[in-house]
């Protein structure tokens, strides 16, 4: 069976892709390389370069248009909304050594606030006719300018300092008339200034190419109140006119997610087009918000692989867990609201979480989680970032919250703490050892009830202790129940609610658990758990 997807496919498959060095050679070696390599979008030429690193791809660059070199520069040598300046150095580098003509246009191509930069953040420029002793007090490289003008001082390494006097020697032999002004106008420039000029610029361009805008983009993760989404509203999304490819392939939708259920149940009522639009929109925009490089094909794969997750949640919950009815949901309902809304769901959790944290409640102080026990506290920190994550015991890592299942998880495991910090509240807090859990206080305190004593226990309350479990349990189940119903109720009440019932019931069997196996007349209290122990006794 082939390979090949079906035309009108929802989701295109993955596919084999060459290596970049077979990329780049196969591009060189073709008869129409100039007139090919000048129409390739400059993201193609992004990603070879990036992989086959910029000494390896000089005859590349030979080839394109000064135009498309600006929008890769664009591309390589920001991070977010900074320079990188030994990055664009590398790059000043590598045009020296292209062609004169091609060197010449590509240097006048480029934002003139880029070289400025680098200059004004790596050297410090004197005129010799005004300032020319001052040079000699500054340490690094001092390097004469041909004309008898300046004295510019380098910062930096040996290699890059060797960089930048290649690339001023070359701007010198290139146009005199050029550098001159540029030298004398950069001694009052401030880097931050520049940098912010070329920003500007920048994010014009990468909006002409179709790139999301930043803010734009951070639109997938703003807050939609979960009850505002309809399933038969109308909130058609169009998608940019221009916008780009950033992964190689659109990656399926993971295999079992209800999205691909929801997919699978609808084919014949979906237009498949219009729905890949609007992920390939969306994949754009996550990767802007995400702050993934597009050369960072792995981490464009991850970004989606969340988007996804996050529109499989807002489907699930919006159809009730029913694949069928996602059709009309699909057809009428914007899919940046769909991920909205699964981004939603996981963020109200979040913020029922941070309530208790931010009070003190399950930490010696606020905003800690380090009084709830081990793997709770996994869980509820994973929900504690912007982004907020499902803990999975069975991965022993986060990862996304990927069904209403996992919501579900989460909605317990933070009613299991809150039902934890009312059992036990901070009044009645024990003195705090290392490792003591609001487990370990409610456990002291219910043998403090029985023991008819207060406080951490010492050896001698330790070995009554072993033997009330170990001949009178029951008295500990009592005990535990009262304490219980009066943290809540005042009063006994028939039955314990839950999940306060199976918080006591866990806590018993960890106390019983723990002093069964031990022997009142010989132990030692070092290895002792699950109760507040005075270690200085």
């Amino acid at each position: 069976m082939s390979d090949k997807p079906q035309d009108g496919a929802l989701v295109r498959r993955t596919r084999s892709l060459p290596s970049a060095s077979q990329q780049l050679a196969n591009l060189i070696d073709r008869p129409d390389a100039a007139q090919y390599i000048a129409a390739l979008h400059p993201l193609a030429l992004h990603r070879i370069i990036a992989r086959v690193g910029l000494n390896d791809a000089v005859a590349l660059l030979e080839l394109c248009e000064p135009e498309q070199i600006q929008d890769v520069v664009d591309l390589q040598v920001w991070q977010r909304d900074r320079i990188e300046a030994d990055e664009l150095i590398d790059w000043l580098f590598a045009l020296t050594q292209l062609s004169d003509d091609k060197r010449l246009a590509i240097t006048r191509a480029l934002d003139i606030e880029l070289l400025s930069f680098v200059l004004a953040s790596r050297t410090k420029i004197f005129l010799l006719e005004e300032d020319g002793e001052q040079a000699e007090l500054h340490p690094g490289l001092c390097w004469p300018t041909p004309d008898g003008w300046f004295a510019i001082v380098i910062d930096g390494d040996e290699e890059q300092a060797f960089r930048l006097v290649r690339l001023l020697e070359q701007l010198y032999a290139d146009d005199i008339d050029f550098v001159r002004p540029l030298l004398l106008n950069l001694r009052y420039e401030l880097p931050t200034e520049l940098e912010e000029n070329a920003y500007r610029w920048r994010s014009g361009r990468l909006a002409d190419l179709g790139f999301a805008d930043p803010q734009d983009a951070l639109a997938l993760y703003a807050y939609l109140d979960p009850s505002s989404v309809e399933r038969t509203e109308r909130s058609a999304w169009r998608p940019p006119r221009k916008s780009i490819e950033l992964l190689p392939v659109l990656p399926n939708a993971p295999a079992g997610s209800f999205w691909e259920l929801a997919l699978q149940a609808n084919r014949s009522k979906l237009d498949p087009d219009a729905l890949n639009r609007q992920l390939l929109t969306l994949a754009n925009y996550a990767l802007s918000a995400d702050q993934i490089d597009p050369s960072d094909e792995e981490g464009a794969t991850q970004s989606m692989t969340g988007l996804y997750y996050r529109l499989s949640l807002g489907l699930e919950h919006l159809c009730e867990g029913d694949p069928q009815a996602a059709g009309s949901a699909l057809e009428n309902i914007a899919l940046i609201r769909l991920a909205r809304l699964g981004h939603s769901l996981a963020v109200d959790l979040r913020r029922q979480l941070m309530s208790s944290v931010r009070s003190g409640r399950f930490g010696r102080t606020a905003g800690q989680l380090d009084l709830i026990e081990q793997p709770l506290q996994r869980q509820l920190s994973a929900m504690l970032p912007r982004i907020p994550r499902f803990y999975a015991p069975e991965l022993g890592q986060r990862r996304h919250f990927e069904s209403l299942a996992d919501i579900a998880t989460a909605r317990a495991a933070i009613a299991r703490a809150e039902a934890m910090a009312v059992l036990v509240p901070r009044d009645s807090w024990l003195p705090l050892g290392e490792d003591t859990t609001l487990g370990d206080i409610f456990r002291t305190l219910v043998v403090n009830d029985v023991l008819d004593r207060e406080g951490p226990l010492d050896e001698q309350a330790l070995a009554e202790a072993i033997e009330l479990v170990q001949q009178a349990a029951d008295q500990c189940v009592v005990a535990a129940h009262e304490l219980a119903f009066s943290r809540l109720h005042g009063s006994r009440t028939k039955a314990l609610p839950s999940p306060y019932r199976e918080l006591v019931a866990d806590w018993l069997e960890q106390l019983i658990d723990e002093l069964s196996a031990l022997d009142a007349n010989d132990f030692e209290s070092r290895y002792v758990g699950a109760l507040v122990i005075d270690r200085e006794l």
